[in-house]
């Protein structure tokens, strides 16, 4: 069970970053040429954005614990990412 809550809240994040991602680059490169169409953009996205905040919100309240296990993963994978990226880097160098 516990890896399975820990999955599925970070799936969720995972998606929301996505969602924003989408969000910001079609803000900041508006002329940029889009493989793909996205349906109802940008109001289906923000329901589906808003909901995916939603479901990470009761998770919190009602599985705090596992929750905040989730939380401390994904915050330990952003400078996890740049040391083995630095690292990547510094081996072809």
């Amino acid at each position: 069970m516990f890896a399975l809550t820990l999955a599925s809240f970070i799936f969720v994040v995972n998606h929301c970053f996505a969602f924003v991602a989408m969000f910001v680059l079609r803000r900041r490169e508006p002329g940029l040429a889009r493989p793909f169409r996205v349906w109802g953009y940008p109001w289906a996205t923000s329901i589906v954005l808003i909901a995916a905040v939603g479901f990470l919100g009761g998770s919190l309240v009602s599985d705090t614990k596992h929750s905040l296990y989730a939380l401390g993963l994904i915050g330990i994978s952003f400078p996890l990412f740049g040391l083995l990226r630095r690292a990547r880097l510094n081996a072809v160098n």
